[in-house]
C-alpha cells in the first residue's frame, strides 16, 4: 500500500502505475505542483485510490489510461491545468465514487472507455465542463452527481447507451 506520501515538483507525474501494476492501494497521498499529472496510470488494473489529493499540477489530477476495474473513492482534484479526473482509451469498468473536482479546466472526463460508473461525485467551479462523457464512452452510468458553477454541467457527446439518474446541475 502507498499511504500518506507526498509527490511534488517532479518533471512528469507525481505517482505512476504502469503496465502490469495490479491490486495496489493508494490511501491519503498528495501529489501537487508536478509538471504534468498528479496520479497517472497506463495498463494498470484493479487498483484502489481512496482519499488522495491532486492539486496544482501542470496537466491532469488523476489520469487513467488503458487501465480497467479501478476504484476511485473520496479523492480530491483541485486547480489542475487539465481535467481533475480523465478516464481515457479503453479504461473500462472503472468506478468513481464521492470524488470532488474543483477549479480544473474540466471536472471529470470519460473518453473511449466503456462501463464507467460515476456515483455521488461533485464537480464545482471548473472552467469548462463538470462531466464530459465523450467519444465512445458507451454504457456510462452517472448517478447522484453534483455539477455546480461550471461552464457546462453534464455533456454527452458521440456516446451511446449511457444512463443519467438523480444528478443535479
Amino acid at each position: 500500500a502507498f499511504q500518506e506520501n507526498i509527490a511534488t515538483l517532479n518533471a512528469d507525474t507525481g505517482f505512476g502505475l504502469d503496465v502490469g501494476a495490479e491490486s495496489n492501494s493508494f490511501l491519503d497521498n498528495s501529489a501537487h505542483n508536478n509538471q504534468f499529472n498528479g496520479f497517472g496510470m497506463g495498463g494498470a488494473n484493479e487498483n484502489t485510490f481512496v482519499a488522495n489529493m491532486a492539486r496544482d499540477n501542470g496537466d491532469i489530477g488523476f489520469f487513467v489510461h488503458f487501465s480497467s476495474r479501478n476504484l476511485f473513492r473520496g479523492n480530491r482534484a483541485k486547480d489542475n491545468a487539465g481535467p481533475g479526473i480523465w478516464v481515457l482509451s479503453t479504461a473500462n469498468d472503472n468506478a468513481l465514487e464521492g470524488n470532488t473536482v474543483t477549479g480544473n479546466s474540466e471536472g471529470i472526463v470519460v473518453e473511449a472507455s466503456t462501463g464507467t460508473v460515476l456515483t455521488a461525485n461533485a464537480a464545482t467551479g471548473n472552467l469548462n465542463t463538470g462531466y464530459w462523457i465523450r467519444e465512445g464512452a458507451d454504457g456510462s452510468i452517472l448517478r447522484g452527481n453534483l455539477s455546480q458553477a461550471n461552464f457546462w454541467g453534464f455533456v454527452l457527446w458521440d456516446t451511446s447507451s449511457s444512463t443519467l439518474e438523480s444528478n443535479t446541475a
